[in-house]
């Protein structure tokens, strides 16, 4: 039984670092064990975090509703809102640009339920890590004040994640590079030119054909007595 202030101390900072090194423990069991063993055999919750960035997420912006943003109405309604006064003459860069930022407006969400998932599983990992230090166990009321002190740190780690999720998005939205326009231009030349081609091709065959058949009208027929 520890007498002193200074003892009780002691005892504390004992007891954080042995559920310190269980956490570590399990986090490197759970995590970076899961990673390596990616396409084998997964080991612990690790599984869950890598589920939720190769599957959950990607099925989520599977099914944002990019049909609708999309249509050509709804593209034709934003191309001219974009351009207002000012009509583009190559190629509708602003309400391209809006187009894109709507879009990647839709992917905030996803990316927040992603940094949730996540956080469930650490909150796991700190329930099992608390369940699994034995000298936590002979103090439930010390268990249960770490496990509320390292829940309450995870839910800060979650909301700062959460915020740099969403600037990232933002950055993606507020950088839209021009070479992106540059090569819609050149894609729409390229695809007139070969029209163009095309064009071409069929009326010199058609003039061909048709000065076939003139040629065959006007030579001499050939008489039918001996």
């Amino acid at each position: 039984m520890v007498q002193s202030s200074e003892g009780t101390r002691a005892l504390a900072l004992e007891l954080c670092r042995e559920f310190e090194d269980k956490c570590i423990f399990l986090f490197e069991r759970y995590f970076i064990g899961s990673v390596l063993r990616l396409y084998y055999l997964f080991q612990g919750d690790g599984w869950k975090v890598v589920a939720s960035f190769e599957g959950n997420f990607p099925n989520r912006i599977k099914q944002l509703p990019l049909d609708r943003h999309f249509d050509i109405n709804n593209v034709k309604r934003i191309v001219l809102e974009a351009d207002g006064y000012q009509p583009y003459l190559i190629s509708p860069e602003k309400g391209l640009r809006s187009l894109i930022k709507g879009v990647l407006e839709l992917a905030k969400e996803p990316s927040r339920l992603c940094v949730d998932e996540v956080h469930r599983v650490l909150v796991d990992v700190v329930s099992s890590a608390a369940n699994a230090t034995p000298g936590l166990g002979r103090y439930p009321p010390f268990k249960r004040e770490v496990v509320a002190i390292a829940t309450a740190a995870l839910e800060g780690f979650k909301n700062e994640a959460k915020t740099m999720v969403v600037a990232l998005v933002d950055m993606e939205r507020a950088f839209v590079p021009p070479q992106h326009f540059i090569r819609l231009v050149q894609r729409r030349m390229d695809r007139q030119r070969r029209e163009e081609e095309l064009k071409g091709r069929s009326s010199k065959k058609a003039a061909e054909a048709e000065q076939s058949i003139l040629n065959r009208a006007s030579s001499p027929q050939p008489s039918g007595g001996t």
